[in-house]
């Protein structure tokens, strides 16, 4: 994990890309799509607090995209490529043997 700079934490930097990504005009709009108290939002926007277990669920389930991975250690990439129903038959019907390889 990323070592905090001068007493700030790195969720700061990464909630920015977060709100940059989604589209979210203003930090109300961003701590009310994720069902955040606002104060604790506001901590972590200040870099002077750490998420706690129920600030991370609710960041996930309002970003599915968000690889939570990368939101923790800064490591990777901020995004999961999800595909859609399409592309998952696809790759699904590539994935299977022909049955005279069996």
């Amino acid at each position: 994990m990323e070592n905090e700079k001068d007493g700030q934490s790195p969720f700061k930097d990464r909630l920015r890309v977060i709100k940059s990504k989604f589209g979210t005009k203003s930090k109300a709009e961003f701590y009310r799509r994720t069902k955040v108290d606002p104060a604790q939002f506001y901590r972590m926007w200040a870099g002077t607090h750490k998420p706690g277990l129920g600030f991370l669920d609710r960041l996930s389930i309002a970003f599915p995209d968000l690889n939570m991975g990368w939101f923790m250690t800064g490591v990777g990439e901020p995004f999961i490529f999800q595909l859609n129903e399409k592309e998952k038959t696809i790759i699904l019907g590539q994935n299977k043997w022909p049955e005279t390889q069996l």
